[in-house]
């Protein structure tokens, strides 16, 4: 059984390889996505992301600069939550606030994300 902080590492790794399979399985099937692209609202389901993910890769975005670092973690029985930051994701520096529960099949999966840009 992994803990929450495994699957926080696994979504960093697979978004710095733009693996959306990867991904997906960090995810649940109807979490949600929320956040700011500079000074535009995002609001949907993870799909969104996925998509532009796989857009970046369709285009061979460079991801050499990419880094991506856990700055908290923290779990209180079956719920958690998590802080990312992520440098050189597609051109920007994000903050991800994650959401993440651990299902009935003890895995954990990430129910929610929140973003922003940072300046």
């Amino acid at each position: 059984m992994t803990d929450a902080t495994d699957i926080v590492k696994r979504y960093i790794a697979c978004a710095g390889r733009l693996d959306v399979d990867g991904l997906a399985d960090c995810f649940t099937a109807d979490a949600s996505l929320n956040g700011f692209l500079g000074p535009n609202e995002v609001t949907g389901t993870i799909e969104l992301f996925f998509t532009d993910v796989k857009r970046m890769a369709a285009a061979g975005v460079d991801m050499s600069s990419y880094r991506g670092t856990i700055a908290s973690c923290e779990a209180t029985g079956e719920v958690a939550r998590a802080t990312v930051l992520m440098e050189g994701f597609a051109g920007a520096v994000f903050t991800d606030y994650l959401l993440l529960m651990r299902g009935s099949d003890g895995r954990w999966k990430i129910v929610a994300k929140a973003f922003t840009t940072n300046s």
